[in-house]
C-alpha cells in the first residue's frame, strides 16, 4: 500500500509541476488518488488552453502582414481620396528650381527654392517647412490654391535638395533659427532681384519655419541687414510655429534629437525602421486616413541619410537656449528672444490644430498675446500638420488669412497717405477689430478668459 502511495505522489506531483503541501503531508490512498485525479483534471484544462494559445499563436504567424503592421496598409498618395485630386493638380503646375548660393560666418551653404506656377499672380507665398522636412510638405495646399497664387518653396539647409553640410564643418550655430534665417533671407533677396512682377509677397512657415522666420522679423542685426527684404514682405500665416519661451522640451523631439546613426543602422537590418516612422507619423495625425506612404518614405529617407539626419538633429539642438546635457531651459536667454517679439510689426495669422501634441496649442494662445498683431484660429480635428492632415481646410484658411493680411495692408497704406498729406507721422496701423475676419474663428478655452 506504501508503495502505490508513492507512486501515486509522485505522478501527482509530476502532473502539478511543483510540490504540492496537500500531498507531502498525507499517506492516506484514497486521498492521494483524489488529490491525484484533482491535479490531473486542472493539468488536462491548462495543456487544453495551451493548445488554443498554440493555435492562436500559429495563426498570427500565419496572417498577412496587412493584418500586423502599418505600413503595408497605407496606400499611394494617388490613391488616397482625399489626396489625390491635389497631387494631381500640383503635378500639373509649371515647376523649375533655383539654386542660390548663401554665406554665413563664411561657410558657403546652396539653397534650392522651387518656383511654382506661371509666375503671373499677384500673389506669390514664400514657403518655409518644419524640421526634418522639406518644400514637399506643402505640396497638397499648393494643389489646392496654385490657380490662384505663385510659390516659392524654399528647402532649408540639410534639406530637401540644398546642401546638407556637417554641423562640425560649418561650426556652432550653423544650424540655428538666426543661421537658417539669414541664409533664407538672402536666398528671398536673390530671387526679388530676379523677379519681374509687382506681386505681393506672404510667407507661409510651419513649426520650426515659423520660429525661424520670426527670427527674421525679430532680431534686430537680420532686421537691420535685410531690411528692403522684410519690407516687401505684407504679412506671415505661420502653421503652429515654435515659440522662443518654452519652458519645457518635448520628450518627442528629444528622441529625434538624440537618435544615434547606429540605432537607425540596426533597425535598417532588422527591417522595422519603416513600420516605426509609420507608427509615428500616424500618432501626429489626428485621423491617418490621410499619411500617405510616400510621407513614411520620405521621413525614412531622411532619418537613414546621415547628411540629413545630422542636419535636422542639429537643428533641433539649437533651435532654443535649452542646456543640452540637463535639457533645462535657460530663461533668462529665452526672455531676452521673448522681448523681440515687439519687432514683429507686420500682421500675423497663426492656424493651430486643436489636438497637437508635439506642440500644444496653448503655445499658440500664447504667441498670440506676444506678438503685437496676430491673430490665432484653431483648428478642431487636427494635430501638428494640418497642411499634411486637412490640406482643404488648410488651404481655406490660408486663403482667408492672406485676403485679411491684404486688406490691412491696404488700409494701413491708406491711413499713412492720410497721415503724411495731412502733416503727420505715418505709422503702420490697420489691426483687424475683435469679431471681424478670421478672429471671428478663435476658439478660446474656459481659462483663458484672465489673459496670460
Amino acid at each position: 500500500m506504501l508503495i502505490i502511495g508513492a507512486g501515486v505522489l509522485f505522478a501527482a506531483q509530476l502532473a502539478l509541476g511543483c510540490p504540492d503541501p496537500v500531498l507531502k503531508t498525507n499517506t492516506d490512498p484514497k486521498l492521494l488518488i483524489r488529490r491525484y485525479r484533482e491535479v490531473s483534471e486542472t493539468a488536462g484544462k491548462s495543456r487544453t488552453a495551451d493548445r488554443q494559445e498554440q493555435t492562436r499563436g500559429a495563426a498570427r504567424l500565419m496572417a498577412r502582414k496587412e493584418d500586423c503592421f502599418l505600413y503595408p496598409t497605407l496606400l499611394p498618395q494617388a490613391e488616397v481620396p482625399c489626396l489625390a485630386p491635389l497631387i494631381r493638380a500640383y503635378d500639373q503646375l509649371p515647376k523649375r528650381t533655383e539654386r542660390v548660393t548663401t554665406t554665413h560666418n563664411g561657410k558657403q551653404v546652396k539653397l534650392a527654392v522651387h518656383l511654382i506656377g506661371t509666375g503671373s499672380h499677384e500673389n506669390v507665398l514664400i514657403c518655409v517647412p518644419g524640421v526634418m522636412a522639406d518644400h514637399r510638405e506643402y505640396r497638397f495646399v499648393v494643389g489646392v490654391l496654385g490657380a490662384d497664387y505663385d510659390f516659392w518653396l524654399i528647402d532649408p539647409p540639410g534639406c530637401g535638395e540644398s546642401d546638407a553640410p556637417d554641423p562640425k564643418m560649418i561650426g556652432k550655430g550653423g544650424y540655428s533659427p538666426e543661421a537658417m534665417a539669414d541664409r533664407e533671407l538672402q536666398a528671398i533677396a536673390a530671387l526679388l532681384d530676379k523677379s519681374k512682377t509687382p506681386a505681393h509677397f506672404q510667407v507661409l512657415a510651419h513649426s520650426m519655419g515659423g520660429l525661424v522666420v520670426l527670427r527674421a522679423f525679430a532680431g534686430e542685426d537680420l532686421r537691420l541687414r535685410y531690411r528692403e527684404v522684410l519690407e516687401r514682405i505684407d504679412g506671415l500665416v505661420l502653421l503652429a510655429p515654435c515659440n522662443v519661451f518654452m519652458s519645457q522640451v518635448s520628450p518627442e523631439l528629444i528622441g529625434r534629437a538624440e537618435i544615434s546613426g547606429l540605432k537607425i543602422d540596426i533597425g535598417q537590418g532588422l527591417g522595422v525602421v519603416r513600420e516605426k516612422v509609420a507608427q509615428f507619423l500616424a500618432g501626429g495625425f489626428y485621423s491617418s486616413h490621410c499619411l500617405s506612404r510616400e510621407e513614411v518614405d520620405h521621413a525614412v529617407e531622411i532619418l537613414t541619410n546621415p547628411s540629413t539626419r545630422r542636419a535636422f538633429q542639429a537643428m533641433l539642438l539649437e533651435a532654443l537656449p535649452f542646456d543640452t546635457r540637463t535639457h533645462q531651459p535657460r530663461f533668462d536667454e529665452m526672455i531676452r528672444l521673448e522681448r523681440e517679439y515687439k519687432n514683429v510689426d507686420l500682421p500675423v495669422r497663426i492656424l493651430w490644430g486643436k489636438c497637437d501634441q508635439t506642440l500644444p496649442v496653448m503655445m499658440g494662445y500664447m504667441l498670440e498675446k506676444q506678438l503685437p498683431n496676430a491673430q490665432l484660429t484653431v483648428m478642431p480635428d487636427c494635430k501638428h500638420a494640418p497642411n499634411l492632415e486637412c490640406p482643404m481646410e488648410c488651404a481655406r484658411l490660408i486663403r482667408l488669412a492672406q485676403e485679411e493680411i491684404a486688406a490691412e495692408v491696404i488700409s494701413s497704406t491708406l491711413k499713412t497717405a492720410v497721415g503724411t498729406c495731412s502733416g503727420g507721422q505715418g505709422v503702420r496701423t490697420g489691426v483687424t477689430a475683435p469679431g471681424e475676419g478670421i478672429g471671428s474663428l478663435m476658439y478660446l478655452p474656459g481659462d483663458y478668459a484672465g489673459g496670460m
